[in-house]
């Protein structure tokens, strides 16, 4: 029999009919033969009988038997479900198992069992001996099975049946996960890591694929914990460490502003900006001593329902936060405070993370993202140059040094100050779009990169700069090719660069469309002008760093590429 959810279907009957050869039953068959006109006897035609059997072939029919309602709906034992996937267990549960009987007779339950660790048969009917516990024809019974919060981390095996028609059996799949309560000290590390195949030619050009669907999740955080909660966590360490953790994501947080009563399934909260799942895990907290972590049913842009009921009332102003599924890293820092205590530093890296693409709002130029918003530049940031280099030393001779490629490549960092969780959400869903190094974007530089030397005229196809080697050194080439003109009144107009020439002390650059059919642009009117490098992030990381809840930096390493 073949298992699916809520029925059980027959297996298909094969039938074949093989190649062979029939008789005639005995039959005489008559059969024309000719004597034909020869040396001037006349023409004659005669009948030439015999019995025996006449060969014939017959072809190689095969077909399946279709099944009928009657076959779908009687003689088969059903039980519902026909799997019990548990998700992430993070308390005891109870499930019930329906055993029906679609015979149109009496069938013998003989016997069930499970090898999962922690799995209890809560109800067994009475099994008789031999014959078992009789399932009466279109009688069903409700088995509960106990699943503990207490032993391995993975669950993977299956509840045994047994009846007098065969065996089956009912997988159960599942998590054991304990929850990582503990509030950290602000200041928590994120780290977005993704994987990305780069191939890159001989003369620079590149071609890059994704090997991760979605960016793996880094969280460092310190926690200062004394007395007995620094005792749990001490606990944990010693027998959990190489475990899954329902890890809450601190830095997405939001409180609540009505009671949440014991026995409700429903939370009260705005769930925007924040990666809320069907099925994953929110977490709601009051202190370290006062949580729990359930499964979410589903969700809307106000309230998140609840798979399970609340086991405690929480005041308005407690925590509702997202939890996903993270390893620890099995070599934590902890060193003691004077006067009693530890600092815990740990990492966590989530196996459970989604991808989350979205550029929604984003500015762009020549089909691709421009991240024209605002850079944050701090003391001590600086840029860096690079070019693959060959270099030809035999010690004791000249040395030669040559490189493959017709350009350096530029560094620098993009960064965002991100406010609030509405900028932070934002962010991090186009660095998912970017997925990783993988999709290139532009970037202004943010510099005053070169320096108008005279006025431009409406209809201008060329502007005049200050002499800086463009013609002699760059060239129209990537990544300065294209340039971001910014006035003082706000407007930002970008153009491609395509010729360039030295005349008179100044250089004459040459762009691809005019700037303006109305607007005269003089050196005075302009605040800066920057070049628009075409980049890609450096190195698969984002780093965002949340000084507070709501209140991010983040942080990418780009590199400019050539196309």
């Amino acid at each position: 029999m073949t298992n699916y959810a809520g029925a059980v279907f027959p297996d298909a009957e094969f039938y074949e009919q093989a190649l062979t050869s029939s008789l005639d039953d005995g039959l005489v068959r008559p059969e024309p033969y000719a004597l034909l006109e020869e040396d001037g006897l006349p023409f004659s035609i005669s009948t030439l009988t015999h019995s025996g059997a006449t060969p014939r072939l017959t072809r190689a029919l095969s077909a399946f038997v279709t099944p009928s309602w009657d076959s779908l709906l009687f003689d088969h034992i059903l039980i519902i479900p026909s799997r019990l996937a548990l998700g992430n267990l993070l308390s005891n549960q109870t499930r019930t198992l329906e055993v029906a009987n679609l015979y149109l007779e009496p069938r013998q339950w003989l016997s069930v069992s499970s090898a999962v660790v922690g799995l209890e048969f809560l109800n067994l009917p009475p099994f008789g001996s031999p014959v078992g516990y009789e399932l009466l024809s279109f009688g069903s019974y409700l088995l509960q099975v106990g699943i503990s919060a207490d032993g391995p981390a993975t669950i993977d095996g299956a509840i045994d049946f047994d009846f007098d028609v065969g065996p089956q059996d009912v997988p159960v799949t599942g998590r054991r996960i304990v929850t990582w309560q503990f509030q950290p000290r602000p200041g928590i590390e994120e780290t977005l890591e993704w994987a990305t195949d780069i191939l890159e030619a001989w003369d620079g050009t590149e071609q890059r694929a994704s090997l991760r669907e979605a960016p793996r999740q880094v969280f460092k955080v310190e926690y200062i914990k004394r007395t007995q909660i620094e005792r749990r966590i001490r606990g944990l360490l010693f027998d959990w460490l190489a475990r899954s953790f329902a890890l809450p994501i601190w830095v997405e947080a939001r409180t609540t502003s009505a009671p949440s009563l014991v026995g409700t399934l429903t939370l009260n909260v705005p769930t925007a900006s924040a990666d809320f799942r069907v099925d994953g895990l929110v977490f709601v907290y009051l202190d370290d001593e006062t949580f729990e972590a359930i499964e979410i049913d589903s969700f809307t842009s106000s309230a998140i329902t609840l798979k399970s009921e609340l086991a405690r009332t929480y005041p308005p102003g407690a925590l509702v936060m997202p939890a996903v599924t993270a390893y620890a890293a099995t070599q934590p820092s902890t060193p003691r405070i004077p006067g009693g205590g530890y600092v815990y530093s740990m990492q966590f890296t989530t196996i459970s993370n989604i991808d989350l693409p979205d550029a929604t709002g984003a500015s762009t130029y020549d089909s691709r993202i421009l991240l024209d918003d605002c850079n944050l530049v701090e003391s001590g940031e600086s840029d860096s140059w690079s070019r693959a280099v060959d270099v030809i030393d035999n010690v004791s001779g000249r040395l030669l040094q040559t490189s493959r490629t017709d350009r350096s490549r530029f560094r620098t960092q993009k960064v965002w100050d991100s406010p609030n969780l509405a900028t932070l959400w934002r962010v991090r869903r186009l660095l998912h779009h970017f997925a990783g190094s993988r999709k290139s974007f532009w970037l202004p530089s943010f510099n005053p990169d070169i320096v108008l030397a005279q006025t431009i005229a409406p209809n201008a196809t060329t502007f005049r700069i200050v002499e800086c080697g463009y013609t002699a050194f760059i060239f129209s080439r990537r990544p300065f090719q294209d340039v971001r003109l910014i006035l003082n009144d706000g407007t930002k107009i970008i153009r491609r660069v395509t010729g360039a020439v030295v005349e008179d002390a100044e250089e004459v650059l040459t762009i691809s469309t005019t700037f303006s059919t109305l607007l005269t642009i003089t050196p005075a009117m302009v605040k800066q002008i920057e070049f628009v490098n075409l980049v890609r992030i450096a190195d698969d990381k984002a780093t965002i760093t949340h000084r507070s809840l709501g209140d991010g930096k983040i942080a990418i390493n780009v590199v400019s590429i050539k196309e």
